[in-house]
């Protein structure tokens, strides 16, 4: 998933959020497929930016070992909260089955996360 700017954007993509209007009124849903006359719409509407699926071109994606040590970077001031706790592990234990499967089909370790992210 990534943002792009709507002048970026290009027919085909498809949005990973729904585009939203200030007071959270959804004008597009998620999954929908970007078309010209939809960029065209937006525009007219002020949006400016899309949350496509995807990962950006420009970035290198993580692996699972980094994607693990910025798991324990982003959780590192909740070590005594047990709820915290348990969803960073539900998170690594998502991370490493992602690898292992990534694993077994033969790709790289690539993921579905962002490369800035988990």
């Amino acid at each position: 998933m990534r943002k792009v700017a709507l002048d970026e954007v290009e027919e085909g993509m498809v949005l990973a959020k729904p585009v939203t209007r200030d007071n959270g009124m959804v004008l597009v849903a998620a999954g929908t497929t970007v078309t010209a006359a939809l960029v065209e719409r937006l525009r007219r509407m002020g949006i400016e930016r899309l949350v496509v699926e995807g990962e950006d071109p420009g970035r290198p994606a993580m692996d699972a070992a980094a994607r693990l040590a910025r798991l324990e970077h982003l959780f590192r001031g909740f070590a005594d909260d047990p709820f915290m706790t348990k969803v960073k592990a539900m998170v690594a234990a998502r991370i490493q089955r992602k690898a292992q499967a990534t694993h077994s089909q033969g790709g790289a370790d690539a993921g579905n996360g962002s490369a800035h992210g988990i």
